[in-house]
């Protein structure tokens, strides 16, 4: 009798079990009314709070928080995450890496500054060996060619699928067309970057006929160039949502398609000042999205996760004895064209050069202002100018120095007189025939759109330009 209660017991308890796991599997299933997508681009190594503010653990509580109180959500990067401070540069990003892994983002497309260091790094992140660093999110670029092969290049994938509430979700990865000038070419030079637009085209409808996606995500490392052709893609080509990056813009709307349906998209600036949060409506019985909105929400306040914070401490705890050492304090307050025409002195002065030449987008703008009074630290300079461009020296023409004045910043010592139309170097003026030493960065140096391998005289350094800085704060104690 004993026996067969206690078999009883066992059979209910097996039938309890079988309803539950029932139970469990619908619910898991449940196709959701709203998918949340919540977005970062441009983040640019910006792990630290700013005066108290912003930071990556801020971003993760606020993410956490987005999560908690939606149906389901995806988490995606449009790019350029690591490159920008010295804290994110000191491991290539590495620790940064380990931040998104614990923040579970989904999805990163790949943005011109992912190349900086040679792609090879951000491929040792998916090569499946955790003693460098892994990351359990896919590196996207579905028109990323290596131009010895024709196909994607290893490390980098057209698209990652995932399940969210119900739902099969592919996310697509492209960056913009011609973005490759924005990558020292010796970076760059054995990829190319293949029109955005065609290429979404392509793997949304391999998504929607081979994989049976429901909803389909494109994040572009590009502005708003493709958004209007990408909307306007139809049948199993269709794109429901796009996020964009690279111009360090915030916005966001909607594009309605040619079945009058919201295509929302969204841009969130950079540094992680602001997050953008996309919702997508969903047919519960067609799964199908019927529509969309788009907002940027600001990451200035509230609570931070702990986990993060402390992985951020440790960090800047290890490194504070380089990064952290104070070189000078400023004696008035700096803008980022002050900033840079500066940058550029220093590199002639450092040269012995009669005139230096730099680019506005390596003198970041994320740096400024520099306030009176406030101390300057080796971290700051690399914050300034985070790329590790080197110096190199050439002879060039007068009539290619007057061409190189007209595109770029200059040292100090250069004047223009508009109205005749005439330049001085050092108060003399300049002459057309005569040959002078130039100095400048070596992503400028090699890009042959600019005159400086017509040049006499070439030599290549390697001494780093932000190092340079460094070095000329520590001599004058400010930024003069």
């Amino acid at each position: 009798m004993k026996l067969l209660k206690r078999l009883s017991c066992i059979i209910m308890l097996f039938v309890f079990g079988i309803v539950m796991a029932g139970c469990q599997t619908t619910e898991t299933n449940k196709v959701v009314e709203k998918l949340t997508i919540l977005t970062i681009n441009d983040f640019h190594g910006a792990l630290e709070e700013t005066n108290g503010e912003y930071g990556i653990a801020r971003l993760a509580n606020n993410f956490a928080e987005v999560t908690k109180n939606s149906e389901a959500t995806v988490i995606i990067s449009a790019g350029d995450m690591f490159q920008g401070t010295a804290i994110s540069n000191y491991d290539h990003g590495k620790t940064f890496i380990d931040i998104m892994n614990e923040m579970k983002f989904d999805a990163m497309a790949l943005g011109n500054h992912e190349f900086d260091w040679g792609l090879e790094v951000m491929q040792a992140y998916q090569d499946g060996d955790k003693s460098n660093g892994e990351a359990n999110f896919p590196f996207l670029g579905c028109n990323i060619i290596e131009k010895s092969t024709g196909q994607l290049p290893k490390g980098v994938k057209e698209y990652q699928i995932i399940e969210r509430g119900g739902l099969k979700i592919g996310i697509i990865g492209y960056i913009g067309y011609g973005i490759e000038e924005d990558i020292a070419v010796k970076m760059v030079e054995n990829y190319q970057f293949t029109y955005p637009t065609t290429a979404v085209a392509n793997v949304a409808k391999k998504l929607r006929t081979e994989e049976n996606v429901d909803v389909v995500i494109a994040v572009g490392h590009e502005g708003t160039g493709s958004n209007e052709s990408i909307a306007a893609l139809t049948g199993d080509s269709k794109v429901d949502a796009i996020i964009n990056g690279h111009t360090h813009t915030r916005y966001s709307g909607t594009i309605k398609d040619k079945d009058g349906i919201d295509v929302p998209y969204i841009q969130t600036g950079s540094a992680g000042k602001y997050y953008g949060v996309i919702e997508l409506s969903i047919n519960k019985d067609t799964k199908k999205v019927e529509g969309g909105t788009a907002v940027t929400k600001s990451n200035k306040t509230g609570a931070k996760s702990k986990n993060i914070e402390k992985i951020v401490d440790n960090l800047v705890e290890e490194t504070a004895p380089v990064f952290k050492r104070v070189i000078g304090v400023a004696t008035r307050e700096v803008t980022r064209y002050d900033g840079a025409s500066w940058a550029a002195t220093a590199l002639k002065d450092y040269a012995n050069a009669d005139i230096a030449f730099i680019n506005i987008g390596g003198i970041r703008a994320q740096a400024f202002p520099i306030k009176q009074g406030e101390e300057i630290t080796v971290s700051k300079i690399y914050e300034i100018a985070p790329f590790d461009n080197a110096l190199k020296t050439v002879k060039l023409k007068g009539s290619d120095v007057k061409t190189l004045i007209n595109l770029f910043t200059t040292s100090l010592n250069v004047t223009k007189d508009a109205i005749n139309d005439e330049i001085y170097i050092d108060g003399v003026k300049l002459e057309m025939d005569k040959e002078y030493l130039v100095a400048t960065i070596d992503y400028l140096f090699d890009n042959k759109d600019y005159p400086f391998y017509k040049g006499t005289d070439q030599v290549t350094t390697g001494i780093l330009f932000k190092d340079i800085l460094v070095d000329r704060v520590e001599k004058d104690q400010t930024i003069k």
